[in-house]
């Protein structure tokens, strides 16, 4: 029965960040996601709304693995202080 849940995670991983050009834009759009709510409600939720890097985090790492997620992590610090600035 795993053998078979981990065929269709590997099915829906293919599926779902199978290029390059998918996991690039997946990334990016989380990135977006995350700026628009930094901007948006960063005066509403105060330092609250740093959570919010999560979301580049996770789908650095779903798309590239443990050094995509490295990189989005060492990466959000800067964008915190970019965007409190």
């Amino acid at each position: 029965m795993e053998e078979l849940d981990d065929d269709r995670f590997r099915i829906r991983y293919r599926r779902w960040f199978g290029s390059h050009r998918i996991r690039i834009g997946t990334c990016v759009t989380a990135f977006a996601v995350y700026a628009t709510v930094m901007l948006v409600f960063s005066e509403t939720l105060g330092i609250a709304s740093n959570y919010f890097i999560v979301l580049p985090l996770i789908a650095g790492s779903f798309a590239y693995g443990l050094f995509g997620g490295a990189v989005s992590g060492v990466l959000g610090l800067p964008a915190n202080l970019a965007f409190y600035y």
